[in-house]
């Protein structure tokens, strides 16, 4: 008031806002959904490109890279905002690009590799991709960590969010989404072999 002038500064305010816990609430809410939306979403393009048992890998991935980054967020005490939706919304689309490339070549080497094992194909798809998913990372990560050390307010807290989402997306593409696709074609395919048994068994005469 000092510095503009009691003409420019009211004696009184204007107008008082106060968010209460309804308005908490209903971003909490508004949060989950877009969150859940995309994961059903992406599931089912995943089902549609690819196959039914590369689906749940990437849901799984990307349930660990959102629960990483609000981790974080709780675990440093910062406020849960709009823009933490946007890089949970952001690290989720990040983690399912970088997953896609390595169930692209885990797609290829299927063909290439017939007469290997599916885990085999894995660890070689992995493998073939691990060069440029690290090089990508890492040029991400040199980005996004200028705006975390020279930002302020909602960019330093965005570019927080972006670091670990960006380690931990990296890690669940590797660790996390094709393990498990691995461990849900090993029951898929114990469970049509247990199948085909049953039916010969209940085939042959009495």
């Amino acid at each position: 008031r000092q510095q503009l002038g009691d003409d420019v500064v009211p004696d009184h305010p204007l107008r008082v806002e106060w968010v209460g816990p309804k308005a908490g609430k209903q971003l909490r809410d508004s949060a989950r959904n877009a969150v859940a939306l995309s994961i059903v979403f992406i599931m089912i393009y995943l089902a549609f490109r690819f196959d039914l048992r590369f689906a749940p890998g990437v849901v799984i991935g990307c349930v660990h890279d959102a629960l990483v980054v609000l981790g974080a967020f709780v675990l440093t005490r910062r406020e849960v905002t709009l823009s933490t939706v946007a890089v949970v919304l952001t690290i989720v689309g990040y983690s399912i690009n970088d997953t896609v490339v390595v169930y692209d070549r885990i797609r290829e080497n299927l063909g290439k590799y017939r007469g290997k094992s599916f885990g085999e194909i894995i660890n070689i798809s992995v493998s073939e991709t691990l060069s440029r998913t690290i090089l990508t990372s890492l040029s991400t990560l040199l980005s996004v960590l200028a705006f975390f050390i020279w930002g302020t307010g909602v960019i330093k807290d965005f570019a927080f969010g972006m670091v670990v989402g960006i380690i931990a997306g990296t890690y669940s593409s590797i660790y996390v989404a094709a393990p498990l696709t691995e461990w849900i074609d090993k029951r898929l395919s114990r469970g049509n072999k247990a199948a085909k048994l049953k039916k010969q068994l209940s085939a042959k005469p009495a």
